[in-house]
């Protein structure tokens, strides 16, 4: 199923292509039949498919690239806010091991890559 839906993307990118090409459906057609002696380009298969866009477009066929949410976005429901009890704990924590002010906010930025705030549980 996978493979299906990938090759209608693939089809469909072949289509977009093709306008930008001057190339109607027919026009990719003929393309279709000549490259693979295929009756329709519904029987492309996916590497046909694949090869007939690096011939229009020279680059291959690759899938967008799913980016990560930002911290804090990606979880789904409630974010739980940091209490003042947290920070009770942490700045005991920090106490212990002598840290100053410095050496406590270079600390977070370094964990929480750049941010100096500490907001939620999670980033507690």
């Amino acid at each position: 199923m996978v493979q299906v839906s990938h090759q209608r993307k693939v089809i469909r990118a072949l289509h977009a292509e093709g306008v930008k090409r001057g190339l109607d459906h027919d026009g990719l057609h003929d393309v279709c039949k000549s490259r693979f002696g295929l009756d329709s380009m519904a029987e492309l298969n996916l590497q046909q498919a694949k090869a007939l866009f690096r011939d229009l477009t020279g680059a291959d066929f690759a899938r967008p690239r799913v980016t990560l949410p930002k911290r804090g976005y990606g979880r789904r429901g409630v974010l739980e806010m940091v209490t003042p009890a947290h920070m009770e704990v942490l700045g005991r924590a920090f106490s212990e091991r002598g840290w100053g002010p410095e050496t406590r906010r270079a600390f977070i930025a370094r964990q929480l890559q750049g941010r100096e705030e500490i907001r939620t549980v999670a980033d507690f």
